[in-house]
């Protein structure tokens, strides 16, 4: 029998989901896979975000970035800044971690994979 992979849904641990220190610590938990949702801004980035949310249609990345609109989007991401999917991939392969990506939208999947496969 093969050993199922064990998956950490969203990153894992204390900081909040689909954050860098959140993928970290599912790293360090010892996870085969991290799970991370992709969702698309106004202006088609991709950004790492499990809930859907009004301010994605009306502010770029920059401006979701800032801690008044990250306290918006949730008060625990005050002090956390929003990710990429290139940010965790560039981590993933640096650490050769398998990552599930869940596409939250269908106007999530153009900019998730065109971004990505850019540099193939």
């Amino acid at each position: 029998m093969k050993r199922p992979m064990i998956g950490a849904h969203t990153g894992s641990g204390a900081s909040p989901d689909n954050t860098l220190p959140s993928f970290m610590e599912g790293i360090r938990s010892g996870a085969d896979i991290v799970e991370v949702d992709v969702h698309a801004e106004v202006d088609g980035t991709a950004v790492l975000l499990h809930d859907d949310s009004p301010y994605l249609l009306t502010h770029t990345f920059e401006q979701l970035n800032r801690p008044d609109m990250r306290r918006r989007l949730n008060p625990a991401y005050e002090e956390h800044e929003i990710a990429t999917p290139e940010q965790i991939l560039q981590l993933s392969d640096r650490l050769g971690t398998k990552l599930n990506i869940d596409l939250k939208s269908a106007a999530s999947i153009e900019p998730a994979v065109k971004k990505e496969t850019a540099g193939s």
